[in-house]
């Protein structure tokens, strides 16, 4: 009935894993404040608790031209998490896990070095709003998280 190639053939086909890209995570969408702010963000961690996040700044240069702080928001994102036993931030969904950041420490120090398998993009959108007598302009930032698991 089959020859040997073709169950070689099937046999290859059923074994091979099938990678599953998930879906970009939409983490923050904000109103720019003004055209001078800066967004920016980073995995942050609690790690007797075993919790990520992220922590999404908010600069503004205003008039003197030097940025300040002008707000830090933490956001959970479900599936990421912080594995206390492994010293990583790892996303988990629907089975999958992938590495988003590992512990590392310098001169006493511990921060979060990115793998690059969980980038995290940030970008402006222009909006035109209607209220039905008056349309105007927005500028809306947007926190994406697209993890390669």
């Amino acid at each position: 009935m089959f020859s040997k190639k073709s169950m070689m053939f099937a046999l290859m086909f059923v074994a091979t894993p099938v990678v599953v890209h998930a879906s970009p995570l939409l983490v923050l969408e904000k109103e720019k404040a003004s055209d001078t702010s800066l967004v920016s963000a980073k995995f942050d961690v609690n790690r007797e608790l075993g919790r990520a996040w992220l922590e999404i700044a908010i600069s503004d240069s205003g008039v003197v031209g030097d940025y300040s702080l002008a707000e830090v928001i933490l956001k959970p994102v479900e599936g990421l998490s912080y594995d206390q036993v492994s010293n990583r931030v790892v996303y988990t969904r629907e089975g999958r896990s992938v590495v988003c950041a590992n512990d590392e420490a310098f001169l006493f120090q511990r921060y979060l070095k990115e793998t690059g398998e969980c980038p995290i993009s940030i970008s402006f959108e222009n909006r035109t709003l209607d209220d039905g007598f008056n349309q105007t302009s927005r500028v809306v930032s947007k926190v994406v998280l697209d993890p390669q698991a």
